[in-house]
């Protein structure tokens, strides 16, 4: 009987054993008739019974099974290069990265259209505010803040008037560079002017109204034309200039509060 022999055990390819070796297993029950057997050289597995004075019943050797496993090849002890184990092939594919960089995603980037729009109306508006009719008064007429500032530079003084005409210049010129710069929150600074402008206005409204009815009321106290100097109070009023530039300071304002549109 040959010598070299490997054995299936429990699943295992287990070898390579020599003639005793596998008697002593054969012995021990641990090599029974169905068990698989090989040699070096051979092609194929052939059961322990196929194999002659292994036991005493297999003298008549059967026919190897083709669904046997493949010879296994034989172990040395240095491992060369060639014998290395191959890794098996992955079934997935292998992503490779290259060099260049990911390309950066779009961004929504904010869309101050809006917001250049309404201060540029708003400055619009203030522009037309100072040239029209602010106040409407008795004798004089009607009053900007262009001929209320021309006025008081004839006379060397300076009033309400004249500030609020100054600060609305300034809400203009202010309002118009915020645009051109696209600087949204610059447009805070016209936008207060220009509401300050219209608040010193108003209050020099009623104060002149209130001055002058007191004024008249304690000058011409019984005097026949007390009622020709109330009709002259009730003259004063405030003209349509003054909405012009609320408006104006409020489109300013809206200009620095709405957020600006995203866009991709």
């Amino acid at each position: 009987m040959p010598s070299d022999w490997y054995v299936v055990i429990a699943g295992n390819s287990c070898g390579p054993f020599d003639d005793s070796r596998i008697k002593a297993l054969t012995q021990e029950g641990r090599i029974t008739p169905e068990t698989l057997v090989s040699r070096a050289g051979m092609k194929q597995w052939v059961s322990a019974r196929q194999i002659k004075g292994l036991f005493p019943s297999g003298e008549a050797a059967a026919q190897p099974s083709p669904a046997y496993p493949k010879q296994p090849a034989v172990t040395t002890p240095t491992v060369r290069p060639q014998e290395l184990p191959v890794q098996q092939e992955s079934q997935f594919p292998i992503l490779t990265t290259g060099t260049r960089p990911a390309r950066a995603r779009y961004t929504a980037k904010p869309d101050s259209t809006v917001n250049m729009l309404l201060g540029l109306g708003g400055a619009g508006a203030l522009l037309l505010g100072f040239f029209c009719s602010i106040l409407r008064l008795p004798i004089i007429g009607s009053m900007s803040y262009l001929g209320f500032m021309g006025l008081m530079v004839r006379e060397g003084a300076v009033s309400e008037m004249t500030i609020s005409g100054f600060l609305v210049i300034a809400a203009i010129v202010v309002a118009l560079i915020a645009a051109v710069a696209k600087q949204t929150p610059l447009f805070w600074v016209p936008g207060i002017a220009g509401s300050l402008a219209a608040v010193l206005t108003i209050g020099k409204y009623f104060w002149l109204h209130g001055e002058m009815a007191s004024q008249m009321k304690k000058d011409l106290d019984g005097n026949p034309f007390a009622g020709l100097a109330q009709a002259m109070v009730q003259a004063v009023s405030l003209d349509f200039g003054i909405g012009v530039i609320v408006i104006g300071a409020a489109l300013i304002i809206a200009a620095a509060v709405v957020p600006a549109a995203k866009r991709t």
